[in-house]
């Protein structure tokens, strides 16, 4: 298996959102978030772009507010299911009220691309290697091990791939 080499340099990456490609998926594992009667706390989840998760409440909702429409869609198909839609990279709030107006939910919602295909991309072209990937606002960044410098090389190019969309990913 040879020597390994830290990657000494982390890769930083910004990106613009609009030519990313779409390899993302709800942070759910199973995309349903069962919300308990007793929270009155703020309930954070974090959400794939493109994806959406449903939403189960333990009463009606009579009213959703989506602080910043441009990052997150709410849509209710019945009176305690509601799908949230990550349409954009970013931050918005959620507001889930019932029948007299007192508050059932309130959600910090994240949006964020998903890494699960750059980290396939890893395994795959750049074998023997310790790669973790995580993003940073709009950068991705990559740290860990790989075996020699071309490794290391690969796994930046790939990064970008991932950053900018390639020709290959933006149709």
């Amino acid at each position: 298996r040879g020597h390994q080499q830290r990657i000494t340099d982390v890769v930083i990456l910004a990106g613009v959102a609009a030519a990313l490609p779409a390899w993302n998926a709800a942070a759910a594992e199973d995309n349903v978030v069962s919300l308990s009667r007793a929270s009155g706390k703020v309930q954070k989840i974090k959400l794939g772009l493109d994806k959406s998760i449903v939403l189960e409440l333990p009463q009606d909702a009579y009213d959703v507010l989506v602080a910043n429409p441009d990052v997150a869609d709410a849509v209710t198909r019945t009176a305690r299911r509601i799908y949230l839609f990550g349409k954009d990279v970013g931050d918005t709030n959620i507001f889930v009220f019932g029948k007299n107006g007192e508050q059932i939910a309130n959600l910090d919602l994240q949006v964020d691309r998903n890494t699960a295909g750059l980290e396939a991309n890893l395994s795959k072209y750049v074998e023997n290697s310790d790669i973790k990937v995580e993003l940073l606002n709009d950068n991705v960044i990559l740290t860990g091990t790989v075996e020699t410098p071309l490794d290391a090389k690969r796994a930046a190019d790939l990064a970008k791939i991932f950053v900018t969309g390639g020709e290959a990913t933006t149709g």
